[in-house]
C-alpha cells in the first residue's frame, strides 16, 4: 500500500529527526560506534571552555552501519563520542515552529491539535477565524492522537509514549507526567482512572492507570496480531483498529489483564474507529468504511461499507452519518442511518491530506498538512468552510546563516513532520551527500 509506505516513511524521517535533535541539544544519545577513523586533533591552543577548533575538518563517522547526522559538531572529541563534554552544551535550541498536523480534539470552545512535537490550543468560539492561546513546550517526538478528559490531554506521541497535560490554563499547557510506551504510541482513548494506548507492531494494546497524572503507570497490555493503530472504549470493551487484521474486541473490565473476545477481519487496513450504539465504524484504508455490527462482542460482523475514492484514515460518527477523513479524497459525509446501506451525501475536497477528523454540533473538524479546516455541516449534503488554521510549513531540508557575533552560526532544519527547527552553536560542520564545509570560516 502506498499509504502505508509512506507512513513508515514518516516514521522514519521523524526517528531520524529525533535523533539528530537530541544528539545536538544533548549529546547523550550518541549511539555505539562501529570501527572508524580517529577524528582529527584539535587545536590545543584553543581555550578549554569553549568550542574547540579542529586543525582539520572531522571525517563523517558511521554508526552501526548508518551514517551520522547531517550535522556534526567541532565539539565532540575522541572521548566525547563515547561520555558528553561540556562543549556539547554550547549547542542551544533557539527555536521550532510548524509542524505536520495529525490529530484533533474538539471541546468546549477549544480545539486542540497536534503540531510537529507540540500540543497547540486553538480558541474556537470566533469559528471563522481560530486562534492560538496556548502551546507546549516541544514533546520528543511527533503528536500522533489527543484525547481530552477534564483538565488533561492525553497525548500520544510516537517513539516517546503517552505525555500527560495540564490544560487548566489553556494559555500555559503544562506537561505534568509521561509513560513511555514500549512500541510506537499511536491512538489514545480514556475512560475512567485510564488511558488504552494503541501501541505499534509487537506492543498492541497497553493499558495505563492515569489517577495520579505526575506518575502514569501501565498496569496491563494486550499484544493484538498487527499493528494497533487506533483505540475506541465503550463500556467494557476497548476496539482496536490493528492495521491489517482488522477489528479486534478487548475486554477490559479487568485492566490488568485485557483479553481479546472478538475480532473481524476487515478487507483493508485499519486505521481508524468510532463506536456509538451497537455499531463500530472502521476507517479501513483503500477499503473505505466498514460497518461492523458489535452487538454480539464475541462475534463482530460486517453489515455494511461505503469505499471512499481515496485512503480512510479517520472517522467521526454523530447521529445519522459518519464523517470520514479521507486522505486526498478530503471529507465524506455519509449516511448511516440504514446500517446495511451506508450513502455518500455530501463531501468536501480539503486543501491537503485529510488525516483526522472531529464533530461537535453542527461542525467538523478536519486536520491534515495544511492544518485545521472547519466546516459548516448543519446541511450534510452541502459542508462548508467556514474556517482556517493554517499550521506553518513541511519540508525537508537544512540551511546555514552566519549570526552576528564571529564564528556564530544559526542552522535551521526543516523536516516533514517536525517543521522548523532553529539551533545555534558557535562552530559547526555540515555534512551533505558529498560535500563538508565548515560554515564558520570566512
Amino acid at each position: 500500500m502506498d499509504n502505508v509506505s509512506n507512513r513508515r516513511n514518516q516514521i522514519k524521517h521523524s526517528l531520524i529527526f529525533t535523533l539528530f535533535v537530541l544528539i545536538l541539544l544533548t549529546g547523550s544519545l550518541m549511539p555505539t560506534r562501529a570501527a572508524v577513523e580517529p577524528l582529527a586533533t584539535p587545536n590545543t591552543d584553543e581555550p578549554t571552555d569553549g568550542p574547540v577548533a579542529w586543525s582539520s575538518p572531522p571525517q563523517p563517522e558511521v554508526f552501526d552501519g548508518l551514517t551520522a547526522p547531517l550535522i556534526a559538531l567541532s565539539g565532540f572529541s575522541d572521548s566525547a563520542m563515547h561520555a558528553p563534554s561540556a562543549n556539547v552544551e554550547n549547542v542551544e535550541f533557539v527555536g521550532h515552529i510548524g509542524g505536520s498536523t495529525y490529530s484533533v480534539f474538539v471541546q468546549g470552545n477549544y480545539a486542540y491539535i497536534g503540531q510537529g512535537p507540540h500540543l497547540t490550543i486553538l480558541d474556537i468560539s470566533n469559528q471563522a477565524s481560530p486562534s492560538v492561546v496556548g502551546k507546549t513546550a516541544p514533546f520528543p517526538d511527533i503528536v500522533q492522537d489527543i484525547y481530552v478528559s477534564g483538565d488533561y490531554a492525553y497525548v500520544t506521541s510516537l517513539y516517546s509514549g503517552l505525555r500527560v497535560v495540564d490544560i487548566s490554563v489553556p494559555s500555559n499547557p503544562t506537561e505534568v507526567g509521561f509513560y513511555d510506551t514500549p512500541g510506537l504510541a499511536r491512538g489514545v482513548a480514556v475512560a475512567g482512572d485510564y488511558a488504552y494506548i494503541a501501541d505499534g507492531y509487537d506492543s498492541g494494546l497497553r493499558v495505563v492507570d492515569i489517577s495520579s497524572p505526575s506518575s502514569p503507570s501501565e498496569v496491563g497490555f494486550y499484544d493484538t496480531p498487527g499493528e494497533a493503530f487506533c483505540v475506541a472504549v465503550a463500556g467494557d470493551y476497548a476496539y482496536v483498529g490493528d492495521g491489517g487484521p482488522g477489528l479486534r474486541v478487548v475486554d477490559i473490565s479487568s485492566p490488568s489483564s485485557p483479553s481479546e473476545v472478538g475480532f473481524y477481519d476487515t478487507p483493508g487496513y485499519a486505521d481508524g474507529v468510532a463506536v456509538m450504539g451497537d455499531y463500530a465504524y472502521v476507517a479501513d484504508g483503500y477499503s473505505g468504511l466498514r460497518v461492523v455490527d458489535i452487538s454480539n462482542p464475541s462475534n463482530p460482523s460486517e453489515v455494511g461499507f461505503y469505499d471512499t475514492p481515496e485512503f480512510a484514515e479517520n472517522v467521526a460518527v454523530a447521529g445519522d452519518y459518519v464523517y470520514v477523513a479521507d486522505w486526498y479524497g478530503g471529507l465524506r459525509v455519509v449516511d448511516i442511518s440504514v446500517p446495511s446501506n451506508p450513502t455518500e451525501v455530501g463531501f468536501y475536497d480539503t486543501l491537503g491530506d485529510a488525516e483526522d477528523v472531529a464533530v461537535a454540533g453542527d461542525r467538523a473538524y478536519v486536520i491534515g498538512g495544511s492544518g485545521l479546516q472547519v466546516f459548516d455541516i448543519s446541511d450534510p449534503s452541502n459542508p462548508s468552510e467556514v474556517g482556517i488554521y493554517d499550521t506553518p510549513g513541511q519540508g525537508f531540508g537544512v540551511a546555514v546563516a552566519r549570526g552576528a557575533s564571529p564564528g556564530h552560526t544559526y542552522v535551521y532544519v526543516a523536516d516533514t513532520d517536525g517543521g522548523l527547527i532553529i539551533l545555534s552553536h558557535a562552530h559547526m560542520y555540515i555534512y551533505l551527500p558529498v560535500i563538508m564545509r565548515d560554515v564558520t570560516s570566512p
